[in-house]
């Protein structure tokens, strides 16, 4: 587990993979998984953080990356819909859009 000194916040600013987060916050992890999903956690970490995450003690960040971790180790990204290639997407296309008739078609 790291050793949180008085700059700790100094080094959480420094942090730049997810391997470097679960070393920081002291969170075991299983470095295939982590390979896969490295993206994903950060992005649910992320995700997790409030607007104000700023005022957020080394213990209420940690919890909340354990959390991110636990979420993807239990899961997926597509399974959590993380990323906007995932999400489903409502289009909304016009009639007049889809082909039409062509001058000379026959519908039966």
């Amino acid at each position: 587990m790291t050793t949180i000194t008085a700059d700790w916040q100094q080094d959480f600013a420094e942090l730049e993979s997810a391997e470097d987060y679960c070393n920081f916050f002291g969170i075991d992890y299983d470095k295939g998984l982590l390979a896969r999903n490295r993206l994903a956690v950060l992005q649910r970490f992320h995700d997790l953080l409030p607007q104000d995450w700023g005022a957020l003690d080394y213990a209420e960040l940690r919890t909340l990356f354990g959390m991110a971790y636990a979420n993807l180790a239990h899961s997926s990204a597509r399974d959590e819909q993380l990323f906007k290639v995932f999400k489903p997407q409502i289009v909304g296309i016009p009639l007049s859009a889809i082909g039409g008739r062509r001058k000379g078609a026959v519908c039966h």
